[in-house]
């Protein structure tokens, strides 16, 4: 029997700046297919779902929330948990 695998994706919406005047929603370009995806990755052992988020957006986009001023920034919320793809 196997240990199953916790995964996280994030859905990253930036709200209205000085490039874009609506809210947008981030993705990236996945490296094996070239197709577009949110954020995310694998849990990784001794590592918590929040900081398994702040790792994967900073891995995958460059983002460090840890650095941004906390008045420039929303914690990351809960939109869902789903057990079944």
């Amino acid at each position: 029997m196997c240990t199953p695998s916790l995964a996280v994706d994030l859905i990253l919406v930036v709200e209205e700046d000085h490039h874009h005047n609506h809210p947008h929603v981030w993705v990236v370009q996945r490296k094996d297919t070239g197709q577009l995806a949110t954020v995310g990755g694998f849990v990784q052992v001794g590592e918590t779902a929040e900081q398994a988020v702040h790792r994967e957006l900073k891995e995958e986009t460059g983002l460090d929330l840890s650095s941004t001023p906390s008045h420039h920034r929303n914690e990351p919320q809960l939109f869902g948990l789903y057990s079944d793809p």
